[in-house]
């Protein structure tokens, strides 16, 4: 039996769940430097004996070592910012879907993720790994009738229910 409720209710509703928990979080602690977890964390000080849980609280130094590790993984340039290597990947998502979307995350989305995971666990059941190639994937999404700007995104401006 299946105890956390979040296992047991439709996908539609974990998402607005999400979102409305994220929003308020954000908006309660704006510093863009911090996720959802991280939050939590901070709020948690007004709990006198809870345990300060360390993989929700790093330093800046760290944060960072974590992604310009992540981008020399992504864009081994040795040359270039951290900023550079992030321009440099959104380019890439530019070539790869030229259509004009509103954001970003509609052609992230276009892309899809069909990569390994690195637990060894592959991206969904009918994964083959034809479908890492880009043409390949792409070359399905514009087949299927799918276009970019079909993609959905959450809009910054979304506000929870009941906070006016």
């Amino acid at each position: 039996m299946i105890k956390n409720r979040i296992m047991m209710i439709p996908q539609e509703d974990v998402n607005a769940e999400l979102i409305a928990t994220s929003v308020i979080l954000r908006d309660l602690l704006p510093d863009p430097s911090l996720g959802p977890m991280e939050r939590i964390e901070r709020l948690a000080r007004v709990i006198e004996d809870s345990v300060q849980i360390g993989q929700y609280h790093r330093t800046a130094r760290i944060k960072l070592k974590e992604i310009n590790d992540r981008l020399d993984d992504l864009v081994p340039h040795e040359y270039m910012t951290a900023i550079e290597k992030i321009k440099h990947l959104v380019s890439l998502a530019d070539q790869l879907v030229p259509e004009e979307t509103e954001r970003l995350c509609q052609k992230l989305q276009y892309i899809g993720d069909r990569r390994l995971r690195d637990n060894g666990s592959v991206a969904s059941p009918d994964w083959s790994p034809e479908l890492m190639n880009h043409e390949v994937a792409l070359g399905i999404m514009r087949t299927s009738g799918k276009t970019p700007n079909q993609m959905t995104f959450v809009k910054e401006d979304i506000h929870t229910k009941g906070d006016g």
